[in-house]
């Protein structure tokens, strides 16, 4: 990972959550290093620890630039594969699925595997699966509103192609799924627009 001047990203492990250590100085005299847990970042809390024991309260232009090397960590952890497997998924620390794969994406037969005996599919066939959680829902005709699914097709016997959020039996991408840290920059983006 390239480390930003005051900031070091450090992914998510078993033992410790995703975080970033930011270095401050309270007083030109005095620096220190606070850790600011991804997921409360992306929660919305803007106070963190700091290891001289005070907490510091992050603004907001600040956040911002912190999400977007955040953004730019996981896509070079996400890219950093040309297939996509589930000892890769583990290493990078990104728990969600949407962080770790984006439609389009080549998939290893171990991903969907364990996806399929997570939960039952909606769709299975050899060539096309289609999780058995709905993803999200879309209106449909006259009125209603349509399951979307997460769909994989399978284009060799090695790997799957993660086709995006699905009407079921369909392996055409639907919705265009921001992750958590997508909404947080765009709204975070807003309030830079408006403090203009």
């Amino acid at each position: 990972m390239k480390n930003r001047p005051n900031m070091r990203y450090c992914k998510g492990t078993p033992d410790c959550a995703e975080h970033l250590e930011f270095e401050t100085a309270f007083n030109p005299d005095h620096a220190t290093t606070c850790i600011v847990g991804v997921d409360l970042l992306l929660a919305g809390r803007d106070t963190f620890p700091c290891m001289d024991g005070n907490d510091l309260q992050i603004a907001a232009p600040t956040r911002l630039e912190m999400a977007r090397y955040i953004r730019e960590c996981r896509e070079e952890l996400r890219n950093s594969v040309e297939i996509k497997t589930y000892d890769h998924w583990c290493e990078t620390g990104l728990h969600d699925l949407e962080n770790y794969i984006k439609p389009g994406d080549k998939v290893a037969n171990d991903i969907v595997e364990n996806l399929v005996n997570a939960v039952p599919p909606a769709f299975l066939a050899e060539y096309c699966t289609q999780l058995g959680e709905v993803y999200a829902s879309i209106p449909g005709p006259r009125h209603t509103m349509k399951a979307l699914y997460s769909t994989f097709h399978r284009e060799t016997r090695d790997y799957w192609i993660f086709d995006g959020y699905c009407f079921l039996c369909e392996n055409k991408n639907r919705y265009d799924a921001p992750t958590t840290l997508d909404r947080f920059i765009k709204e975070l983006e807003g309030t830079e627009t408006a403090d203009d």
